[in-house]
């Protein structure tokens, strides 16, 4: 017979707000890492000119992660929510057929 599935909807919401917690160190260290990075003076040359495409680079890959962030984020608050409906439903369900007997 297969274990019972143990899920903590709480731990649940703590790792989500984690992930939040994550998510704003990651665009703060990104967004002064970014504006470092624009104010280099290369000079002329190959550098200077792959400079501003690997910045744009950068920033679409910030994005991305932002958004991965978020998805895992709101993924943990859904299934936090899912297991406790599901929790209160089928306690409401084993109390009915309770009364019935």
């Amino acid at each position: 017979m297969p274990e019972p599935l143990k899920v903590s909807p709480s731990e649940l919401h703590v790792t989500a707000g984690n992930i939040d917690s994550h998510a704003a160190v990651f665009a703060q260290t990104h967004r002064s890492t970014h504006e470092q990075a624009g104010q280099v003076a290369l000079g002329a040359g190959p550098a200077s000119a792959a400079l501003p495409a690997m910045l744009a680079a950068w920033e679409s890959d910030a994005i991305s992660f932002g958004e991965h962030f978020t998805k895992h984020a709101e993924g943990h608050r859904a299934a936090a929510t899912a297991y406790s409906r599901t929790d209160a439903n089928g306690g409401e369900r084993v109390g009915d057929a309770s009364s019935a007997l």
